[in-house]
């Protein structure tokens, strides 16, 4: 008991100096960002972050049995999660990457002082940084591919459709019905980039909640990506088919929205194949 007391006084002071450290951190990168830094960035790293802090609230109980002794693999990889925490929240003044330290140096503080139950902390700030840095080492790298095959594959569906339109490269150019020329580019936030990243971590924390065999997780996996991708070409047919029929601020519209009612709808409809597929 006496031991479990100095741990938690520990944890509590560790907490106390992180949020001392966090403080300064989070004033120069919320001072530091543009104006439309939202519009810019998404809010998925962020959605991802709730969705973890959550899923941690949830396996409370969990946590709690969990914890003991940490063991000498615990400590290692605890000290080095709170290092690269602390240098995130000094060095990058950016949001996302703030947040990150913050949680970073947590969860190490948790997998240092009580094993085995910082080990859950630990993997889902491996998620949140996932869907921090996924989309920028993703535009990095595949940007160009990815948007011209998403492109591609709209062009297919709108010509399937019997609407004309001009496409070269990433740009889709048409008339609405008044005769105003619009012409929409299809970047890596159009592409669906945001809807991946957010896929990919909600699927990593939900494995950490069932067992079942490598080839039906696959299975689950491939049905995620394709039906994800599937809704984002949906949304991107909405948004082309809103302004051909109602003009560039329908179009706007519908570009700001409409991704925030297809994927949590298309998410519930994978939430329940993959439930009945776990429970057997």
């Amino acid at each position: 008991m006496p031991e479990n007391t100095g741990r938690r006084r520990i944890f509590l002071a560790g907490t106390l100096l992180t949020l001392l450290i966090a403080l300064p951190a989070i004033y120069r990168a919320v001072s530091s960002v543009p104006e439309n830094y939202l519009r810019e960035t998404g809010i998925y790293a962020w959605a991802v972050l709730g969705l973890c802090l959550a899923w941690l609230f949830l396996n409370r109980e969990r946590l709690l049995s969990e914890a003991g002794l940490p063991e000498l693999r615990h400590t290692l990889s605890g000290a080095a999660l709170v290092a690269s925490g602390v240098w995130l929240m000094a060095a990058v003044p950016e949001p996302r990457y703030v947040a990150l330290g913050v949680v970073s140096t947590l969860s190490g503080l948790s997998l240092a002082l009580y094993g085995s139950a910082g080990l859950m902390p630990a993997v889902t700030t491996g998620v949140f940084a996932f869907a921090v840095a996924f989309p920028q080492v993703f535009s990095m790298y595949l940007e160009k591919q990815y948007s011209l095959t998403t492109t591609r594959i709209l062009a297919g569906v709108l010509t399937l459709l019997g609407y004309e339109f001009v496409r070269v490269e990433q740009t889709i150019s048409f008339t609405d019905f008044s005769g105003n020329p619009i012409s929409v580019w299809i970047g890596a936030p159009s592409s669906g980039i945001a809807s991946v990243t957010i896929f990919l971590s909600l699927f990593a924390l939900m494995s950490m909640d069932y067992q079942m065999s490598w080839k039906k997780r696959a299975a689950l996996f491939i049905f995620g990506i394709l039906g994800t991708s599937a809704q984002n070409i949906l949304r991107l047919v909405l948004i082309v088919l809103a302004g051909y029929h109602y003009g560039i601020d329908a179009l706007q519209t519908v570009h700001d929205y409409a991704g925030y009612f297809i994927f949590p709808l298309w998410f519930a409809i994978f939430t329940l194949v993959y439930l009945r597929v776990a429970e057997g």
